[in-house]
């Protein structure tokens, strides 16, 4: 650092400034570069730059030491017996007198029958049957209240008497003006998860005269948690229309089938929050335009899966591999049509309800009942022989075996104009291979597509027929109930029912055997009713009738529980669900029961 005399300001000078005296800071930066240039520098000189020196450590961080130690088990230590050659010798003559007795004991019960009917309950023996919690909607119930206070006002004001709904005290109007608004709280369908934890319940109305135009849902409660929350589901997933039917998956506890009053066809995973909606079927004129009537999924074991069979009022029987093409096409379908039953004279509604055999999805052939609005009953067979592959040239295209397989299982008369009509359809698109989605995309007619069902004609109810269920225990029994107050056993083989039994005279609408027991089922009806039957005490009528709704409204549908057989749900019009508690006797096995229902089975 250095004083030098630079020239005056000349500012200082009109101020009176006596002295100026200027600071000059030689950059010790400039000589440092130059120093560092002609490697003059030192490196160890702390005043050569202008920041600390780095001090670096070494530590060892974020490690652990490995030890092995033992838990929960105990040392295996090598022990030795010395016993006294004597007592030795004693013990082995022992074994050897002994031996042949156990021997000949263990094989004896082995080849007993006498504890062949015999199977071990688990639950707590009971003989009540209890009303554990009653599930709603808090904002359905809302505009329940509201509904009625609106109508309570306008017939003051207005003075005049208006048609209310078909099922009275559900608190919902159909006025014009609000009726794209309005949220369909009707009870329509229940449904257990894989786990017999989770219960779903369908919602929508049960008196449309045309198109829906309400909006609806499906809720969901986790019965497992500590505290149910009875009015607020824990899962809601909302529809643009009513839900006629649900169906959660055998095997997958997480997924559930929806079918719409559109006649559309949703899967959903509960378990993905953001996005639940897996796939959706479209609605066309070779899927269904009705609404869905039942849905089921069916065991195939040629497929080593399960698919997914739906019914509609449009008449059609569809199956869906929704896990193969995700819903894009069905893969195989029958119709239900006056032209089945000609010579019958029986005439063909829509499809109200199908129900399929379990035990002969174990078989390549699989039978299932259709029943109709009319009142008919069909027993049909599926085929559900595995689908190849493969894809073969036949003609000026490459078909796929199952596009090939698709159009020879449809109707026989029509074959040959449905498969010039498919290739026409590839001519004019340029394809050269042809598959089963490109045989929906021709667009056919669906009665040349879907072969008539081949039936066998029951015994007709004398009202629509709105439950059907084969038994898990016999492959040939099967249940049905109808509107004419009757519910009936059949086997498949005779078109005569077993036992026809009238538990009420009121309209019946749901009915189901038991999983666990193979003669105990349970029917509901439109009193608001729940009536359970045991043919192995009382072949005649039920031996309980539960109260299964509050305000006697009527009980659409209700569920046994395969995982928690003591567990069984109900559902009535307005939305309520019952989670009921059984008795005993309802899932406790008793003695011969099996051998009864053989013999049942075996009645002409």
């Amino acid at each position: 650092m250095s004083n030098l005399n630079p020239p005056l300001n000349d500012a200082g000078d009109e101020l009176g400034d006596s002295e100026s005296v200027s600071l000059f800071v030689e950059s010790t930066w400039r000589r440092s570069s130059l120093a560092v240039q002609s490697g003059d520098y030192d490196w160890n000189d702390r005043f050569g730059t202008q920041t600390e020196p780095f001090k670096t450590v070494d530590n060892e961080a974020q490690t652990v030491i490995p030890k092995s130690i033992e838990i929960q088990t105990e040392p295996d230590l090598q022990k030795t017996i010395d016993l006294d050659p004597q007592l030795a010798e004693h013990v082995s003559n022992f074994l050897k007198k002994v031996c042949p007795f156990v021997e000949s004991q263990i094989l004896a019960n082995v080849e007993s029958r006498a504890f062949e009917d015999y199977q071990v309950s688990w639950e707590e023996e009971r003989d009540t049957i209890g009303l554990l919690h009653t599930l709603y909607v808090e904002k359905y119930e809302l505009n329940v209240q509201q509904g009625k206070q609106t109508s309570r006002s306008s017939n003051k004001n207005n003075n005049t008497s208006r048609n209310r709904d078909k099922y009275q005290g559900n608190g919902i109007t159909d006025n014009d003006d609000d009726e794209n608004t309005t949220i369909a709280s009707h009870g329509a369908d229940l449904s257990w998860n894989s786990s017999g934890s989770l219960i779903a319940v369908a919602y929508g109305r049960t008196d449309h005269s045309g198109w829906c135009v309400h909006r609806a849902s499906v809720c969901i409660w986790n019965l497992m948690r500590r505290h149910v929350r009875t009015g607020n589901p824990d899962t809601e997933l909302e529809l643009p229309c009513c839900v006629p039917c649900i169906a959660f998956h055998p095997d997958q506890p997480n997924i559930l089938a929806v079918g719409l009053f559109n006649g559309e066809i949703r899967l959903y995973d509960i378990n993905n929050a953001e996005e639940p909606l897996i796939m959706s079927s479209t609605i066309e004129d070779c899927f269904h335009r009705e609404p869905i009537s039942s849905l089921s999924w069916i065991k195939n074991i040629s497929e080593r899966g399960y698919v997914l069979v739906s019914s509609a009022g449009d008449g059609k029987v569809l199956t869906w591999a929704p896990f193969e093409n995700k819903l894009s096409h069905p893969v195989s379908g029958v119709t239900i049509t006056p032209g089945n039953t000609a010579k019958n004279r029986f005439p063909f509604l829509g499809v109200t309800v199908s129900a399929h055999c379990g035990l002969s999805a174990n078989t390549f052939n699989s039978y299932y009942v259709v029943g109709t609005e009319c009142g008919t009953l069909v027993r049909c067979v599926q085929n559900l022989q595995q689908r190849k592959k493969t894809k073969e040239k036949r003609g000026d295209f490459v078909w796929s075996n199952d596009a090939f397989q698709l159009v020879s299982s449809g109707n026989p008369a029509a074959k040959l104009e449905l498969i010039r009509h498919v290739e026409k359809h590839a001519r004019l698109q340029a394809l050269k291979a042809i598959e089963c989605a490109d045989v929906f995309a021709s667009r056919p007619n669906p009665l040349h597509l879907y072969a008539p069902a081949d039936s066998f004609v029951l015994e007709s109810h004398s009202g629509p027929v709105y439950g059907a269920s084969f038994s898990p225990f016999h492959k040939n029994l099967f249940l049905s109930c109808s509107t004419d107050s009757t519910l009936r056993l059949y086997n498949v083989s005779s078109p005569k029912p077993i036992i026809s039994l009238e538990p009420s005279t009121s309209f019946l609408y749901h009915i189901e055997w038991s999983p666990i027991r193979p003669l105990v089922f349970g029917v509901c009806d439109s009193d608001g009713k729940l009536h359970l039957y045991d043919l192995h005490d009382n072949m005649l009528g039920p031996v309980v009738t539960i109260p299964a709704s509050q305000n006697r409204h009527p009980v659409m549908s209700f569920r046994f529980n395969a995982q928690e057989p003591s567990l069984l749900a109900t559902i009535d019009q307005s939305g309520h669900v019952g989670i009921w508690q059984l008795s005993s006797q309802f899932f406790t096995p008793q003695k011969g029961e099996q051998h009864l229902l053989e013999k049942l089975g075996s009645l002409p």
